[in-house]
């Protein structure tokens, strides 16, 4: 039997809408997820869909699954108060209009900041409930003042309650800045493309924005010989066109009729590399892939894992797959010496060292490994460090919002740059001022602080970009900031701000950690901020804290001041 999906329209928020109501499956909620318009009711506990939308559209998405649809509105109305109260409680409209006449004009001041509008006011129940119910409204607890978006709509509903007077003379002057920010919106149109049905025609104005947007669309390509852009004929393509449309103001109108489209792809993020593999003989691959896919089950990083492959396929090369099976702690002592006479760092030794114990230990299942051999000394290295003065400077370069807000999390979290880059606005809990780091390095995660100088850098980042489910987007919406791109931009901030330092995204990390420790912040909490599993780690910043080394007086200065006194005398 067909997994059953009934439709039904229904009044939701004196509005009507299409119910989607089926038992709860992953696979169908994120095919839900993808259609234009749909909204989760909390109320009734159900998907919803604009009235609007086609019926070949919902068939052509759960084409898998059995619909079920049911044209009767009033199988599903408006749950209403009961009747003891509605002859007592007033309409909306009415209550805000009584509550605007007693307003103190006063008491009450909007202005407008970096495209937001400001409120300020004494606290009101009735006045908390109107400003939660309008467009992107929050509370900033650093400014003392609710924060709605900077539109039309809420201009006017914010006129029609508290007045002309609560805007201090600056109303006109609001309103011409609002209406500057407002682009009109260029038409974008998708249509199926006749000569091949994998691809959908997009038609669009020959703009270079227009055209910018649409290179943005994975998989997308030019058509030379009908002169016109194409996108692939899936639901990926379609939802990241709409997704960059809203972002870009651009209305999208599609036209795809009976014209199906093709499920996403299911992409893995971590997947074995073919060129891993190249060139081996038979049995020396075998060996290789069951080593690599040892590593992937055991939720290791992408890069610890190529980095393992790359040296044990070096092992496998030298020794061949026939002696690796035999070979002994002698054996395996001669091959250490190898690198060591090449001259490699220590750290790169034992990162070969633990390459090949983990597949005997691991993939072999044999006893651990202990060997009567003396690693190389490693060298300790303290962490490059900025100043307060370094960082504002570096800071003071980065012209790209999106850019200056990446460095600024960076630097006010002490997150690594992989660990930033996935940061999803799910994580974000300003309410606790928290924000939650998960599967960070060694698979661990943990909880920073969401300082509110930050919460108000990237609130005014969220509401410029706008992004859905990444905090920090790449090119392709669905896919998170990348890790090159970001060290990218500090290399071309350093240069900019002319800093001789060897700087990198690291840097920001450790001068998180040295600004907390000369700030008087525990060791042991900045140990947990930073995620080190050893303490050891996070000691080295004591010896680069230049907060007990400023106490102490060098014997230099003690001489000079010596004979400074004997020449005064």
């Amino acid at each position: 039997m067909k997994y059953l999906i009934q439709i039904e329209e229904i009044f939701h928020r004196n509005e009507p809408r299409l119910a989607l109501r089926c038992r709860y499956n992953f696979e169908v909620i994120e095919r839900i997820k993808q259609l234009p318009g749909r909204r989760w009711s909390e109320s009734r506990k159900l998907w919803h869909l604009p009235i609007n939308t086609a019926k070949s559209v919902l068939q052509s998405t759960f084409s898998a699954y059995q619909l079920e649809f049911n044209s009767d509105p009033n199988s599903c109305t408006e749950p209403s108060l009961p009747e003891a109260h509605d002859t007592a409680t007033p309409n909306r409209q009415t209550s805000m209009k009584r509550q605007s006449d007693q307003h103190d004009p006063q008491a009450v001041r909007i202005d407008l900041r970096s495209g937001l509008l400001r409120i300020f006011l004494t606290y009101n129940a009735v006045d908390v409930d109107f400003l939660k119910s309008l467009q992107r409204a929050f509370w900033h607890p650093d400014h003392k003042c609710w924060i709605v978006k900077g539109s039309i709509e809420n201009l006017n509903l914010l006129i029609d309650r508290f007045g002309i007077d609560a805007f201090q003379g600056r109303l006109a002057e609001i309103r011409h800045l609002i209406h500057a920010n407002i682009r009109p919106k260029g038409l974008i149109s998708v249509c199926p493309f006749q000569l091949d049905a994998n691809y959908l025609m997009v038609d669009l104005a020959w703009d270079h924005k227009a055209i910018g947007l649409i290179k943005r669309v994975p998989g997308r390509r030019y058509h030379k010989g009908e002169r016109c852009w194409l996108i692939p004929s899936t639901q990926n393509a379609i939802a990241c066109l709409e997704q960059l449309c809203k972002r870009e103001n651009f209305q999208l109108s599609k036209d795809l009729g009976e014209h199906a489209l093709r499920p996403a792809p299911k992409v893995s993020l971590k997947k074995p590399d073919q060129r891993w593999f190249a060139g081996l003989a038979a049995a020396e691959s075998l060996i290789l892939e069951e080593y690599a896919d040892s590593l992937f089950r055991q939720y290791y990083s992408y890069n610890t894992i190529k980095t393992y492959v790359r040296y044990f396929r070096h092992f496998l090369e030298h020794h061949g797959a026939k002696q690796v099976m035999i070979l002994d702690k002698g054996g395996l002592i001669n091959y250490f010496d190898i690198w060591v006479q090449k001259e490699v760092a220590d750290s790169s030794i034992n990162q070969v060292i633990n390459a090949i114990k983990y597949y005997y230990e691991k993939v072999l299942g044999r006893p651990k490994m202990k060997f009567d051999w003396a690693r190389p000394r490693k060298r300790t290295r303290l962490p490059e460090v900025m100043s307060k003065g370094e960082v504002r400077q570096l800071f003071s370069q980065v012209q790209n919002p999106k850019h200056l807000a990446l460095l600024m999390t960076t630097y006010a979290t002490g997150l690594r740059a992989s660990e930033v880059t996935r940061l999803r606005i799910s994580d974000l809990s300003p309410e606790r001022g928290t924000i939650r780091v998960i599967r960070g390095k060694g698979n661990r995660d943990r909880t920073v602080m969401l300082s509110p100088e930050l919460w108000s850098i990237l609130s005014t980042y969220m509401e410029k970009y706008e992004p859905k489910e990444w905090l920090f987007e790449g090119r392709d919406p669905s896919e998170p900031y990348a890790v090159r791109s970001l060290q990218s931009i500090v290399q071309k901030a350093r240069k900019k701000a002319g800093l001789r330092k060897t700087i990198s995204t690291h840097t920001l990390r450790h001068s998180f950690a040295t600004h907390l420790l000369e700030s008087g912040t525990d060791v042991r909490l900045i140990q947990e901020l930073l995620g080190h599993a050893n303490i050891e780690t996070t000691l080295r910043y004591t010896h680069v804290s230049a907060r007990q080394l400023s106490k102490v007086v060098s014997p230099l200065d003690d001489l000079m001041a010596d004979l400074r006194g004997k020449k005064a005398q």
